[in-house]
């Protein structure tokens, strides 16, 4: 059965990239597959294991806006069992998709 954990907070600077990677380390120390999910147009958490998180060819933004399938855009990590689905800045462009639509609160649901 998979577990979902969620680092949110509106706030920056609040310790949700560290506590993210320090809880992904810790998972997969026990022994656990871990994917990290980086949702922030900022992709400092992508940034931890791309080299050049502009250079990838797909990103979470093209999940959410274009449908790409997930998992061509998982990215293997240096670190065995944790994999990431990266952001970058294109994710800013759902902030303007959704700006207009009734239900944008709930379209990660």
């Amino acid at each position: 059965m998979a577990t979902t954990i969620v680092f949110a907070n509106q706030n920056g600077g609040v310790g949700k990239t560290s506590m993210c990677l320090h809880t992904a380390d810790a998972l997969v120390k026990a022994g656990n597959r871990v994917l990290v999910v980086d949702l922030d147009q900022q992709d400092n958490l992508s940034s931890v294991f791309a080299k050049n998180i502009y250079a990838l060819k797909q990103t979470l933004a093209d999940v959410l806006l274009n449908d790409a399938k997930t998992v061509d855009v998982i990215q293997k990590t240096p670190i065995k069992y944790l994999d990431l689905l990266p952001a970058n800045l294109s994710l800013s462009e759902l902030d303007a998709r959704l700006a207009g639509e009734d239900d944008f609160e709930n379209y990660l649901v």
